[in-house]
Order: structure tokens, then sequence, then C-alpha cells
């Protein structure tokens, strides 16, 4: 029964999340909020990506968060069902190991949610170019200007 609420709690969550994702206005050049993007990370697994537009980063860390949590859930009732002692603490240490990674993607999602809202608009095109020579205004020495633009990221 507790888990039928937990499942209820979640889709209402999600599908409440989604409906108000939907009523926001959006256009290409609209400016993102870090911290919005970092706090939808955390209330739901990949939305952050997903508002900043990394639709693949978005399911590739939802797909990690759910996937840890799961397997945290699933070794906690081997804990549970396991007569043995020595297997108890084996399913024990393998949930705590997963619940650490869990926390450690879902620090990573928002971290990179975050990072990725203030890098919306970045100009990310490769551009190498080179200027006509110019004079040293001090040496009266002749220099070649060279320009790099680097993109980061995909």
């Amino acid at each position: 029964m507790m888990r039928c609420r937990i499942i209820l709690a979640a889709a209402l969550l999600r599908a409440g999340c989604a409906a108000w994702a939907a009523g926001q206005p959006f256009t290409a050049d609209s400016v993102k909020s870090p911290t919005g993007a970092m706090l939808r990370s955390l209330a739901v697994p990949g939305w952050g990506q997903w508002y900043n537009g990394k639709k693949f980063k978005a399911v590739l860390l939802a797909g990690g968060e759910i996937g840890l949590a799961a397997d945290a859930v699933v070794l906690n009732q081997l804990a549970a069902r396991s007569d043995n002692a020595q297997d108890r603490a084996f399913y024990r240490d393998n949930r705590s190991l997963a619940i650490w990674w869990l926390a450690a993607v879902i620090l990573y999602a928002m971290a990179d949610a975050y990072v990725d809202a203030h890098l919306h608009g970045f100009d990310e095109s490769l551009e190498l170019s080179t200027g006509p020579p110019m004079a040293d205004p001090l040496y009266h020495a002749p220099m070649t200007k060279i320009t790099f633009h680097f993109a980061l990221g995909g």
C-alpha cells in the first residue's frame, strides 16, 4: 500500500511539473535561469538538462538516477529477506554504495544544469582568423594578430 502511495505521489508530481513547464514561454533567445535549472534537476531526474535543451544528457542522467534508486530498493529488499548474515551484510553494503552513487549523480546533474544554464547563448562557433600586420607602437616592428575561438560542447 505504501509503495502505491509513493508511485502515485511521484506520478502527480511529474504531471504537475510537466504541466507547469508546458505553460512557460520559450524562445530560442530566452535567458535560462541557472538556479531554476538546478532546482528542476533536483526535483525530477533530467528536468534541468531538458530545460537547457540538452535532451540526450537529460535522458542519460534520468536513466542513471532512476536505475540507481531502483538498485538501492531491490538490494534493500534482498537484505531484508536474506537469512544468512553474510548475505545480508553484502546486500546492505551494496545498497549503501548505490545510495552514495545516486547522491553523486544527483549532485553532478544539479551542477551540470546550473553550468549549462549559465552558458546558454554562448557562441560556440569555431573561428580562426588572422588580421593584417600591425605596427607595435613601442618598437615600431610589424606584428601579426591571430585570434582563436574555441567551441565547447556540442
